[in-house]
C-alpha cells in the first residue's frame, strides 16, 4: 500500500501495476526501483539513461566495453543484509518518498554533483537514518566494499592496456566519503583532477 501511495504521484498510470511488480521483489530490490522514481518520467518517455547512453556511444564508435562488476555481483551486495535489515533500508525510503527532504532531491544531489560539492553529497548519505549502525553497513557494503573491487578491476585494466585510454563511468556516491574510488585510485599513484565541462 505504502509503495503504490509513493508511485501515484509519479506515475498514476502505471502505480499497482508497478506496485504489485516492486512486491514480488527483495526488500532492497525494490528499494534500489524507488530511488529512480525522479527518473520514471523520463524513461516513460523513451530517454535512455544515462548509463545506457553512455554504454551505447561507446558501443557504436566501436569502443571496447564491459563492467566493473557483473549484475551478480551488484546484487549479492545485499546479501549481507537481513530480511530486517533490507526492510528497515526499504522503510526509510519510503518515509523520504513520504516526507520528502529538499536535501534529497534528484535535482539537489544532481547540482551538487555538478559543483563538485563532494561534502554535501556525502552529508546527504548519512542524511535520514535512524539507524546509525545500519547506514554504517551500508556504507561499508555498498559503497566502501565495491569502490576496493572497482579499484582492483580499474587497476587491472590499466596493467592489461597500458598504453590505451581507459573511460570508466561510476555513481556519484562512488566519488564520495570514506574510501572513495578517487582517493583509492591516488593511494595506488593515480593523478586525480576533477574536469569541469
Amino acid at each position: 500500500r505504502r509503495v503504490r501511495t509513493a508511485l501515484a504521484p509519479t506515475a498514476p498510470e502505471i502505480a499497482p501495476l508497478m506496485a504489485t511488480m516492486l512486491d514480488r521483489l527483495k526488500p532492497w530490490a525494490a528499494m534500489a526501483q524507488l530511488a529512480t522514481l525522479d527518473y520514471l518520467p523520463d524513461l516513460l518517455a523513451g530517454r535512455t539513461s544515462l548509463d545506457a547512453q553512455l554504454y551505447a556511444d561507446a558501443t557504436a564508435a566501436g569502443k571496447k566495453v564491459g563492467g566493473l562488476e557483473t549484475v551478480a555481483e551488484q546484487a549479492a551486495t545485499f546479501d549481507a543484509f537481513s530480511t530486517e535489515e533490507q526492510s528497515a533500508l526499504l522503510d526509510e525510503a519510503l518515509r523520504e518518498l513520504e516526507s520528502p527532504s529538499p536535501a534529497m532531491t534528484s535535482a539537489a544531489l544532481v547540482g551538487w554533483y555538478l559543483e563538485g560539492d563532494g561534502e554535501k553529497l556525502a552529508a546527504a548519505l548519512q542524511q535520514g537514518s535512524g539507524d546509525a549502525a545500519l547506514a554504517r553497513k551500508f556504507q561499508a557494503e555498498v559503497l566502501i566494499k565495491r569502490n576496493h573491487r572497482m579499484a582492483d578491476r580499474i587497476e587491472a585494466l590499466r596493467r592489461d592496456a597500458p598504453g590505451e585510454t581507459l573511460f570508466v563511468a561510476v555513481g556519484a556516491l562512488h566519488l564520495v566519503g570514506p574510501e572513495n574510488l578517487p582517493q583509492l585510485l591516488q593511494a595506488r599513484g593515480y593523478d586525480i583532477n576533477r574536469v569541469r565541462p
